[in-house]
């Protein structure tokens, strides 16, 4: 307790007995044991709202994980999934663009990617 000893305990409580005297010694000892009551109950009381913060901060922690786990097993499908999608992880929609030349009604459509379309005629 305090890197006190016994010996060094006595002399402390035999000082205190001849400064404050047998009458005022119990008096000073029983509200030194109730502040030390108080102390801990609050301490107490400190410690149980913390472990409750933390069991509630563990268990969204846990459900945080399981739905991650959730998404990466595949079994979570994004919206508008119905699209497909290519290679390169682009959609595989195709995009037309007028013919420089629109005189002749002709469209050339090609895809993305830089591949080359089809000419069809435009009408």
């Amino acid at each position: 307790m305090f890197g006190i000893g016994m010996p060094e305990l006595l002399v402390i409580l035999g000082l205190a007995l001849i400064i404050l005297g047998p009458k005022k010694l119990p008096e000073i000892a029983r509200g030194l044991g109730k502040a030390m009551r108080e102390f801990r109950r609050a301490t107490n009381d400190i410690r149980e709202q913390f472990d409750e913060e933390t069991s509630e901060l563990k268990e969204a922690t846990e459900s945080l994980k399981e739905e991650v786990s959730f998404e990466e097993e595949g079994e979570f499908e994004p919206e508008g999934g119905d699209e497909p999608i290519g290679e390169s992880g682009q959609e595989s929609k195709e995009e037309v663009a007028p013919s420089p030349d629109t005189s002749d009604g002709v469209e050339v459509t090609a895809k993305k990617g830089g591949e080359k379309g089809e000419t069809v005629p435009n009408g």
